[in-house]
């Protein structure tokens, strides 16, 4: 009788090893393919002038390499855009933004930095 337990205690620990390991890890979370954040910019980005002031940013990632970044103020969309990403072996302080200047010498948007990602994402011009 014990030895049956025993083997019934080992069966029962096997299956709940397995079940364990495909439904114990969580599914591919949908917030890991947007990022949401508030930055300050000023300078002109998909041919529009943005002025300064405080915009919202959400990047939806096509895959680790690329994806679409959308600019909105007071929550109408600015500009939409493709853009590349690309990691980076630096700890960042906060998001940031690299400027550019363009033949006319004016302004523009060029890297977007994110710090809780740890990645620069190239604005495409």
């Amino acid at each position: 009788m014990l030895k049956r337990n025993l083997e019934f205690l080992a069966l029962l620990a096997a299956v709940s090893l397995f079940i364990g390991d495909g439904y114990g890890k969580p599914a591919a979370d949908e917030s890991d393919k947007i990022y949401k954040f508030d930055q300050e910019l000023e300078g002109e980005i998909a041919g529009k002038l943005l002025k300064q002031g405080t915009y919202s940013i959400i990047i939806t990632y096509e895959n680790e390499e690329k994806g679409r970044v959308k600019i909105l103020r007071n929550k109408q969309v600015i500009a939409e855009l493709p853009c590349k990403v690309e990691k980076l072996n630096m700890n960042l302080k906060s998001n940031g933004v690299a400027y550019g200047i363009n033949s006319e010498g004016k302004r523009f948007i060029r890297w977007l930095l994110l710090r809780d990602r740890r990645e620069k994402v190239i604005i495409a011009p």
